[in-house]
């Protein structure tokens, strides 16, 4: 696992435990790994907007023009993880770190 991947994990988010991607910002010692929940809603007006459009959206493994829900990191334990899904990358993680203040 690398910072800013996303991954297909089991963890409840929203009321909701069913598996969803989410997006890797921190691997702790504790063997925990922070994360933040992707969802195809946006359920906040702050979420970062991963357009299906853009040129690097390819990279996510996203289906469809999906949120990052950066307002709260959730510690996942090692354990929620699935798969790997796909990765931010060129200036669509740029742009998604600014916003972030990552």
């Amino acid at each position: 696992m690398q910072l800013f991947e996303i991954w297909l994990a089991q963890f409840l988010w929203n009321g909701c435990e069913d598996p969803r991607p989410w997006l890797i910002t921190k691997i702790v010692p504790d063997r925990r790994i922070n994360c933040f929940p992707i969802s195809t809603k946006d359920y906040d007006p702050t979420a970062f907007e991963v357009a299906s459009t853009d040129p690097d959206f390819p990279a996510t493994g996203l289906r469809a023009t999906s949120y990052i829900h950066d307002f709260r990191e959730y510690p996942l334990p090692a354990s929620a993880f699935m798969r790997r899904w796909g990765e931010l990358t060129g200036d669509l993680l740029k742009r998604f770190r600014e916003s972030a203040g990552l």
